[in-house]
């Protein structure tokens, strides 16, 4: 599956080079003024598909569907799909991550049961590009871990994974090692206790261990780690257009909302958003800010989001929000985001690069993807949701409780329609398909889908021991 959201449109907003085919009260959206969408060739058969702009489309969340410009062709994609190819791990970093205690990672799927509560569930893949390192605690990742910088990983304690472990460099382990399916080790790999792999071994350099199990083959070849997490200049998501475009196109006028009701508040401030794509100019203040969320939304803010005081943002059963930020996410009073019986029901988007500090009672909940920002935990983290970060750093533990629901959102949405030879291993390909020869297809192997999926039956897919 695809996992990059370059070129993709989240909640009928602009990303880079897209095309709005989203009809709103703010502008007819179709580009042509006559209230009719434009039509979409597919870019395969030469067919053409009439493209729903309207806002019932949007909140049924199987539409609409929009066109995307990619160099010289273009293709259809459906909003809900954008979710589940954005956030994949439950960790993810450009760089780094440092933490001085432990890190563990379970998953949950609230499509079944609450995510409130313990849970002990495989799942939560951790994947960093650069270097990892814990002064205190151990390394547990209920899915597939890898860390592809060429920096000596530092671990303290023990490291498990309960599906793969990729390390491009070298790193030696305290305490014991256990791997759940295969290794991948591109350096030198000392593990001061025992190290046991229930599948095959891949190594380039020397494996050291006291002693060393491993159920499958052993290979000693070249092994090359793939970054795991979509961070390149055509990878990123430009939340900055998409805002731009909302400010002029949005659903405020069908439920009379201001676009600075939500701006340098004192006192006490609560709206209700039913479904539709909104846009307010930033989310600030000393006071009590509560959104209530009915339904299917989408929030632009074209500033930052920097509340001092009280901000909630209430979900019902029904309701989910994607908040797209141009600039910052500054949290400095309480915070809260959704409900953690369901995180997969909060998507945050930040466009802008300054630091985040994640603050909430008794946890965080959300999926926040800040790919130029530093995210800092107070204290401790504990995240019901995902982070994609720049750099991610905890002074104290971090706790992640993984929502698999979310890799479900564009469950309704039709089959992508992306033109052979457009779509590449992290992007342009959604529903577990992979891209295969520069087709959206059935995956062969898990080589062909992106980041640490896994390919299962034909469809690429988290990796769940």
């Amino acid at each position: 599956m695809a996992r990059s959201t370059f070129g993709f449109l989240l909640g009928c907003g602009l990303i880079a080079v897209v095309a709005w085919a989203c009809g709103s009260s703010g502008g007819t959206g179709d580009g042509d003024g006559d209230g009719t969408a434009p039509p979409a060739d597919d870019g395969r058969d030469g067919t053409v598909e009439v493209v729903d702009d309207s806002l019932e489309a949007f909140c049924s969340g199987s539409g609409p569907v929009v066109t995307i410009e990619y160099g010289a062709t273009t293709y259809d994609e459906c909003t809900g799909a954008i979710a589940e190819t954005t956030f994949v791990n439950a960790l993810c970093t450009c760089h780094d991550v440092r933490l001085a205690g432990y890190l563990k990672t379970r998953a949950c799927d609230s499509a079944v049961a609450s995510c409130a509560g313990a849970t002990d569930e495989g799942g939560g893949a951790v994947g960093i590009d650069n270097k990892y390192s814990v002064s205190a605690g151990y390394s547990d990742v209920g899915g597939s871990f890898a860390i592809a910088g060429p920096e000596t990983s530092i671990f303290f304690g023990y490291v498990r994974a309960r599906g793969d472990f990729r390390l491009a460099a070298n790193a030696t382990v305290p305490g014991y090692t256990t791997v759940a399916r295969n290794a991948w080790f591109g350096g030198n790999f000392t593990g001061l206790g025992p190290v046991t792999i229930d599948g095959d071994l891949h190594k380039q350099g020397r494996v050291t261990a006291l002693p060393l199990t491993v159920d499958g083959d052993t290979f000693t070849e070249a092994v090359a780690i793939d970054l795991p997490c979509p961070c390149g200049d055509d990878e990123i998501l430009d939340v900055a257009p998409l805002v731009d475009y909302a400010r002029d196109h949005n659903d405020n006028a069908t439920v009379g909302l201001s676009p600075t009701v939500l701006k340098q508040v004192v006192g006490d401030v609560e709206v209700t958003l039913e479904c539709g794509r909104f846009y307010v100019e930033e989310v600030s203040g000393l006071g009590n800010i509560v959104v209530n969320v009915t339904g299917r939304v989408a929030l632009f803010v074209e500033g930052n989001i920097a509340a001092a005081g009280n901000l909630e943002f209430n979900l019902t059963p029904e309701g989910e929000i994607d908040i797209f930020v141009k600039g910052d996410l500054l949290l400095i009073g309480n915070a809260s985001f959704g409900t953690k019986d369901r995180p997969a029901g909060t998507r945050i988007y930040v466009g802008g690069s300054g630091d985040i500090t994640l603050i909430g009672a008794g946890g965080f909940v959300g999926n926040v993807y800040a790919p130029r920002s530093l995210v800092t935990a107070t204290g401790y983290a504990e995240v019901y949701g995902s982070i994609f970060a720049r750099d991610f750093v905890s002074p104290g533990y971090a706790s992640f409780v993984y929502d698999l629901a979310i890799e479900h959102a564009g469950d309704d949405c039709p089959p992508e329609h992306v033109p052979p030879g457009v779509c590449t291993r992290c992007a342009g390909c959604t529903g577990g398909t992979a891209c295969v020869g520069g087709i959206c297809t059935d995956c062969r192997v898990d080589a062909d889908c992106c980041s640490q999926e896994v390919c299962i039956d034909g469809r690429c897919t988290t990796l769940i021991m």
